[in-house]
């Protein structure tokens, strides 16, 4: 791919352009359009790096609707935030680069870190790269603890036994929500979507554990 950012952008923004150019996951403003003018006012701005608009603003202006891309589809975010006002950490701030690098990433969905893309994965601390930028790896490393997590079993930590297997590990996403939710604890999830379907967590708190009934098994009950 020939690089389209322009030479005046590119003298003073190595970095970005050869980003934008080698990216393994390109992000189409970088390639589209205006370039960088599709996020960047070049003279002046408001707020930080230049950017056109506050950076949540920014970006719902093109995750407005669905959209099709190489790594599947994304869903219409403006629509999902609308509907699901409990947002995670970064969202409530506006704060999408946290995540995601506009200007393209080596990662899936441009994160800024590794995140697997598969549904069952196998587990190391480096596959969860992006979520212990924020989030406690003993959580779900440690087969047994007493604080590391609320999501246990009096001392064994429930996290470890659905994500750290050798194989078929679920992924955060398979029971959270990462962008916002409707008001469940912890942004658990109301349905998990495998294969087309979409089946319901049937997830209930209590204040010292709680139950769930997703189709993957039957109810369960946890205590701390």
């Amino acid at each position: 791919m020939t690089s389209k950012i322009p030479s005046i952008c590119s003298n003073c923004h190595p970095n970005e352009a050869a980003l934008a150019q080698k990216a393994i996951t390109k992000h189409g403003p970088m390639n589209d359009g205006a370039l960088c003018l599709n996020c960047h006012d070049p003279h002046f701005s408001d707020f930080a790096a230049l950017v056109q608009k506050p950076q949540l603003d920014l970006c719902l202006g093109c995750h407005n609707k669905e959209l099709d891309t190489e790594q599947g589809k994304i869903m219409d975010m403006k629509a999902h935030l609308e509907t699901n006002k409990n947002g995670h950490g970064p969202v409530k701030t506006g704060d999408c680069v946290s995540c995601h690098n506009p200007h393209g990433s080596d990662y899936w969905r441009i994160l800024t870190k590794y995140y697997p893309a598969d549904f069952y994965t196998s587990y190391s601390d480096g596959k969860y790269a992006i979520c212990f930028s924020c989030h406690d790896k003993s959580a779900f490393s440690d087969p047994y603890t007493d604080k590391a997590t609320g999501f246990r079993d009096g001392r064994k930590n429930l996290h470890a036994v659905h994500v750290n297997k050798i194989t078929k590990g679920r992924s955060c996403r398979a029971c959270h929500e990462v962008h916002a939710d409707a008001g469940k604890p912890n942004h658990v999830k109301d349905q998990i979507g495998f294969s087309g379907w979409a089946m319901p967590m049937n997830y209930s708190p209590v204040k010292n554990g709680g139950t769930c009934a997703p189709g993957c098994h039957g109810e369960k009950r946890y205590t701390r």
